[in-house]
């Protein structure tokens, strides 16, 4: 009897769940990045002992609570979104970076919104989502909760795309029949190759991004924080941070493909929900 299909539901569920087990895990080195990129710090073991010292051990995962909620409802679309792309682009590789991209793209304008209170909340360590939400609802609408979006959406095409491009490559492969447990390494380290990939090639538009966000940016544009940061270091300014990105990026992605296949087979086996209810009783606590 053939295996049955995820759904649309079931997919983003384990999709959801994969991109808060990889956030709770990678989230003080992302805090370390954002005020890397924003130039609060200037090394990354020196963001971490300020956080440590200034706001103790729980200041390495603030922003967290944002990034769950952004997480969930963003990953579990990205992958809902390349499961249902995949089995019409399988057979070409472009198709796979394509499909990717869309997904990404997707994920990124439902979720904006809860993208930007992350990165003022990561920049300055103090605040609540819904207090940074309701502040840039008040100073500009919608065009204020869309702060820096254009970044986003731009950099979600070649993230997402590059990721999951390089994943649907590698799974392209012809390989052995394997255990359901060797399936799930290998999903971690094709996830692994594809963030590292990714992290390079897109950290510049990252760091324009987050410094587009800050609450006082005094940036006129895209174009114009681009030449603002060149013209202040260089063009290693916009690849400051780029150590703890990929310290980050690499198990991140390998966290988040492995978990999405472990999380697919318990909900394909049926007998899932209590492992689902114990993972997020873990991330929450």
């Amino acid at each position: 009897m053939p295996r049955r299909k995820k759904t649309a539901a079931e997919a983003v569920l384990c999709g959801g769940l994969a991109g808060c087990a990889s956030k709770t895990a990678m989230a003080p080195l992302e805090r370390a990045r954002i005020l890397l990129q924003v130039g609060r710090d200037t090394s990354f073991v020196e963001a971490l002992r300020r956080v440590w010292r200034t706001e103790g051990f729980q200041g390495l995962w603030a922003g967290n609570g944002a990034s769950i909620l952004r997480v969930f409802p963003a990953r579990g679309i990205a992958f809902a979104v390349n499961e249902r792309l995949r089995p019409y682009v399988k057979r070409h590789a472009a198709g796979s970076f394509a499909a990717g991209g869309l997904a990404g793209m997707c994920a990124a304008a439902c979720t904006y919104p809860l993208d930007l209170a992350r990165g003022v909340l990561g920049g300055q360590g103090k605040g609540s989502i819904w207090q940074v939400l309701v502040d840039a609802w008040r100073k500009g609408g919608v065009k204020a909760l869309y702060r820096g979006a254009t970044p986003t959406l731009l950099g979600a095409v070649p993230f997402d795309g590059i990721r999951f491009g390089v994943v649907g490559v590698l799974r392209s492969v012809p390989h052995e029949p394997e255990s359901r447990g060797r399936a799930v390494g290998r999903s971690a380290v094709y996830g692994g190759c594809g963030g590292l990939v990714a992290g390079v090639a897109t950290f510049p538009n990252d760091t324009i991004r987050r410094c587009l966000q800050q609450p006082h940016s005094q940036y006129r544009g895209y174009v114009d924080c681009a030449l603002s940061l060149v013209r202040a270091g260089g063009v290693p300014r916009l690849y400051r941070g780029l150590a703890p990105s990929l310290l980050r990026a690499a198990p991140s992605a390998a966290i988040q493909f492995a978990a999405f296949d472990f999380f697919s087979g318990v909900v394909l086996g049926r007998a899932w929900c209590g492992n689902v209810w114990f993972f997020i009783c873990w991330i929450v606590t």
